[in-house]
């Protein structure tokens, strides 16, 4: 499995469920499939589509200081259980 995520950092915190909802708003428009949203908000966990990648925001550090984490798995499984053999010149 290959993982990535990221810090978006430098949002005040007033503004943190704002972003939250943009990025639900921003992947449901893309066609990604939400499965959860937690009772705050500030939870979000999907699928995206076609490639069904695992998709994530998330808050992490203090109530005070939060910042969100962007994340993004995959399953690193070839279509056919091996890589296609490369064509040679």
């Amino acid at each position: 499995m290959i993982n990535r995520s990221y810090y978006l950092e430098g949002i005040s915190q007033d503004r943190v469920l704002e972003v939250v909802k943009q990025v639900k708003q921003y992947w449901e428009r893309q066609g990604h499939y939400i499965e959860g949203v937690s009772p705050n908000g500030l939870n979000i966990s999907g699928r995206s589509k076609p490639d069904d990648f695992l998709l994530s925001l998330a808050p992490t550090g203090p109530e005070n200081n939060i910042v969100l984490s962007l994340g993004v798995s995959s399953y690193c499984i070839w279509p056919n259980g091996t890589p296609e053999p490369s064509s040679s010149s």
